[in-house]
């Protein structure tokens, strides 16, 4: 049995650098899937801005599991060689980063087109990226989205076959849902074979997207099925969504509205809350493993945070799952760490010893 490895879109926490790796960190998080640091996307950064981000991450102890790029994200009528200088331009940042993963979608046909022209395209783009990508060593990985031409599992395997295994698939479940289509078994069974990694996102078919498990994106059966499926390890990438997109979901497009019972009053509270539920879930896989019970740990921050991870700790432990590990206790490290032994901890906070403290 395979098991999973996490990661997360940590700008739904901050736009800020600091900030992403300070949840990351927070919550045990050893990779992150990079799409904005401080604000940019990475297709507009220079390569002396992501050298200078791979010198942050590496410093602080966290690999990049793949580039979130928008690559793929644009209608059939826009100009393609255009679209493939940005994509050389992710996939050199990607070798950068040391990254093997790129997230690419599969364009928005126009009306003005017949879907023969759409789809001759797609396939000529998609070919022509394909190619790219070998030169720079790079997977492509293809993820399901309203209205893109690979939306539905379908479509999604069409482009899978077309291309004989070179076009990989990132399976967003709570995607399939909001659009209409059955994530499982359905979906995973047509895709399984597909899958290079997944995004972790649940959501209503009403409209709306709700922290993981509590929709109908059936998340904890597909994580199990390829567990069992799977001969290697495979990444898991957070992508909660959740203040984003909170009360009145205006991500699907076809008139559809629905109260959203999960609201939240920033992306910080939401990014959280996600990663509790994603938490929860590696809790319960440590279960599946005859392990009955651990002990987390902090890193050293702020109070504040750290109040905020004692306040989390507390919750779980209050209203454990039924088929979950038991969490126990955490274990906080620092403040008084020598500089000269701090790892991975976070300076800023490190103090001297002070029996007052």
């Amino acid at each position: 049995m395979s098991n999973v490895i996490l990661s997360a879109f940590a700008d739904e926490y901050a736009a800020e650098l600091s900030g992403q790796i300070e949840v990351l960190s927070k919550y045990g998080f050893k990779y992150l899937e990079v799409r904005h640091v401080d604000g940019q996307n990475i297709s507009t950064m220079s390569d002396d801005e992501v050298k200078a981000l791979r010198a942050k991450l590496d410093a602080a102890g966290i690999k990049v599991s793949a580039i979130g790029s928008p690559v793929g994200k644009v209608k059939t009528d826009y100009d393609m060689d255009k679209e493939l200088e940005r994509a050389a331009k992710v996939f050199g940042h990607a070798n950068t980063l040391g990254a093997k993963f790129i997230r690419i979608f599969s364009f928005y046909p126009v009306d003005t087109m017949s879907d023969e022209q759409n789809k001759a395209v797609v396939y000529d783009t998609l070919s022509r990226l394909l190619d790219l990508a070998d030169e720079y060593g790079v997977v492509l990985c293809h993820e399901n989205e309203n209205k893109i031409y690979g939306e539905s599992p379908a479509k999604c395997l069409e482009l899978m076959e077309h291309f004989g295994g070179r076009l990989k698939c990132v399976f967003d479940m709570g995607n399939f849902v909001l659009d209409g289509h059955e994530p499982y078994p359905y979906g995973y069974e047509l895709l399984k074979e597909h899958i290079a990694y997944f995004h972790i996102k649940d959501s209503f078919s009403e409209g709306a997207i709700v922290p993981a498990g509590c929709g109908n994106a059936h998340i904890e059966e597909i994580l199990e099925a390829h567990k069992a499926y799977a001969k290697d390890d495979f990444f898991i990438s957070l992508e909660p969504h959740l203040q984003t997109f909170s009360g009145l979901n205006s991500l699907i497009a076809d008139g559809r509205t629905f109260d959203n019972p999960y609201k939240y009053p920033d992306l910080k509270t939401a990014f959280c809350d996600g990663a509790e539920s994603d938490i929860r879930n590696m809790a319960a896989w440590e279960a599946t493993q005859g392990v009955t019970s651990f002990c987390g740990t902090t890193m050293t921050y702020s109070e504040e945070i750290l109040n905020g991870i004692v306040d989390a700790a507390n919750a779980v432990m209050e209203a454990p799952g039924e088929k979950e590990s038991t969490l126990r206790g955490i274990n906080m490290e620092g403040p008084f760490i020598s500089m000269a032994k701090k790892g991975a901890q976070n300076c800023e906070y490190l103090r001297d010893p002070d029996f007052e403290a």
